[in-house]
């Protein structure tokens, strides 16, 4: 079965502009950058349904708890139905650390049609820990503000583009602040489509924390390339995502 990396095309600017880019739903890897075999807390998030598969990227943030974008999971994407599973394998050539996951629960507030409005955000519960019980990444709760521009962050993820298909990471630099998204952009690399509900990380406060999750990537000409990325904000979605962590974990707050 052929993996399908989502890929949601928003054109930005106007529809016949020759230059417009389009902003694609971020489901391959991170193009270029670093491989990451060992963050085992970023598991590869399969989807199947109606005989086809659909593979984006997660993070544990608590000991039985995902975090991803909504398009990941989202009946519009994938399909009614759809059955979800979570690998901790750093390559979708050698699947392993197999764990089932549970119906997902996207905000109610993302709009399949329209992404780009924010609240790209999504949970899933694990039927078991995840193979080696890696360490949860706690989220980064401290709101966002102007001094966070230029900030350096660690973007990881799985994709396709190259054939890669193996976890990566790169380290790209915050350079836009919007009230639910942030924009980053680099030249170590950038994400592309399999790539979307990953996490963009910093150290704070010395603990590596989430600061947001991948949901698009800025295209030319259909090609991924060093346009920039779109991640949702965790300090702007909080309130969803609080809903479902465990007392321990809101204990960080």
């Amino acid at each position: 079965m052929k993996p399908i990396h989502l890929a949601l095309v928003v054109v930005v600017g106007g529809a016949c502009a020759p230059e417009a880019d389009p902003e694609a739903a971020a489901s391959d890897p991170v193009v270029g950058g670093r491989s990451a075999p060992a963050r085992k807390n970023v598991p590869l998030l399969v989807a199947l349904a109606h005989g086809e598969e659909h593979d984006c990227s997660a993070t544990l943030i608590a000991p039985m708890l995902l975090l991803t974008a909504a398009h990941c999971v989202h009946p519009a994407y994938v399909g009614q139905g759809a059955r979800f599973d979570a690998y901790v394998t750093a390559s979708v050539f050698g699947y392993g650390g197999h764990v089932s996951v549970r119906a997902p629960i996207y905000d109610e507030r993302f709009d399949p049609t329209a992404p780009q409005l924010g609240h790209d955000v999504a949970v899933l519960t694990l039927d078991q820990p995840l193979s080696g019980s890696p360490a949860p990444i706690p989220l980064a709760r401290a709101r966002l503000g102007d001094a966070d521009v230029g900030r350096a962050l660690t973007i990881v993820g799985f994709g396709a583009q190259d054939g890669a298909d193996r976890r990566r990471e790169t380290t790209l630099k915050v350079t836009a602040l919007e009230p639910l998204r942030l924009r980053l952009d680099g030249d170590d690399g950038f994400t592309c489509t399999g790539d979307s509900g990953g996490p963009s990380l910093a150290i704070v406060d010395s603990v590596e924390r989430v600061v947001g999750i991948t949901s698009s990537t800025l295209r030319k000409s259909g090609v991924c390339g060093a346009y920039g990325t779109y991640q949702m904000r965790i300090d702007a979605h909080l309130d969803f995502i609080d809903r479902f962590l465990p007392p321990d974990a809101l204990d960080d707050r």
